[in-house]
């Protein structure tokens, strides 16, 4: 089985892919016949590709960058939350994170785990092309996230092995190892498939919200309900979940009926705001 750890970086003017081969690196920047050859020979080989969150991000990327689409557009609408594409790759792909839990990320694992975290000196809303040197900088960050999400995986292999013996075990399609433990447990048990409308949670944002000031952990809540709810998981049981968090310090629970923050047993004098969103909404 070979094994191709990747990760992709991408700006206003530039995009870049990095593949780890073994102890080989494949750099890929701005050539979209290049990565489609290189793309076609992984495809003959077999070969898989493993990436941190390439699910809901690289994949997609990747694909359209493939259809000839402007990867920085479709970076945008996924960074929004906003995507809803439906391009697939032709080619078997694993995610280090999946069915890890809620709020995991590539710069947490990296700490938790003692490697060195290595943030690009280079900003994402770059207005103009990469000069050499930054490109050079870019390239070297990326690899380092290919070569800790190789580590981050190779800790993780049992979990994908067993993946691969179920579906060797009960001859399914060799995709099928894409699937998480549930949905390939439910395909070998044949279990019965309850028809739920297909939007009940595609979750649509409003776009005037500003993605740089909301925590990221409130966004992970949200998209990783999302991608259960699309993998097979029970809506129900999706919909009691509820996140914790401290905000300005002030407790706030998230959850799908709404949103909760008080100071327990508060006691305070002084203007304060009575908002209600409901008649907020209805009156405009």
């Amino acid at each position: 089985m070979r094994i191709i750890t990747y990760d992709c970086e991408v700006l206003k003017y530039d995009w870049l892919m990095v593949f780890k081969d073994s102890d080989y690196f494949k750099v890929i920047h701005n050539d979209r016949k290049e990565l489609e050859t290189y793309i076609d020979k992984l495809r003959e080989s077999k070969a898989i590709l493993v990436g941190f969150n390439n699910y809901h991000y690289d994949n997609v990327i990747l694909a359209n960058i493939l259809l000839g689409n402007d990867p920085y557009e479709i970076s945008k609408k996924l960074i929004g939350n906003n995507n809803r594409s439906n391009q697939k790759l032709n080619i078997i792909t694993l995610d280090v994170i999946q069915e890890l839990p809620l709020g995991v990320g590539l710069k947490s694992s990296q700490a938790n785990l003692g490697m060195s975290i290595v943030e690009t000196p280079i900003s994402f809303n770059l207005d103009r092309p990469c000069t050499k040197e930054e490109l050079e900088l870019l390239i070297k960050y990326c690899k380092n996230d290919v070569k800790d999400t190789e580590m981050l995986f190779l800790k993780r292999l049992d979990y994908f092995q067993s993946k691969f013996e179920i579906v060797k075990e009960f001859k399914l399609p060799a995709q099928d190892v894409q699937k998480t433990r549930a949905m390939l447990a439910s395909k070998v048990l044949n279990c019965e498939k309850i028809v739920l409308p297909s939007n009940r949670l595609h979750i649509d944002y409003d776009p005037n919200i500003n993605w740089n000031i909301i925590p990221k952990e409130v966004k992970d809540f949200y998209k990783q309900a999302e991608y259960d709810y699309r993998t097979g998981e029970d809506y129900e049981i999706i919909e009691k979940r509820k996140l914790k968090l401290n905000l300005c310090g002030v407790p706030h629970i998230y959850a799908f009926g709404g949103l909760h923050g008080a100071l327990e047993n508060y006691n305070g004098t002084g203007n304060f705001l009575h908002i209600d969103v409901s008649l907020t909404k209805w009156r405009n």
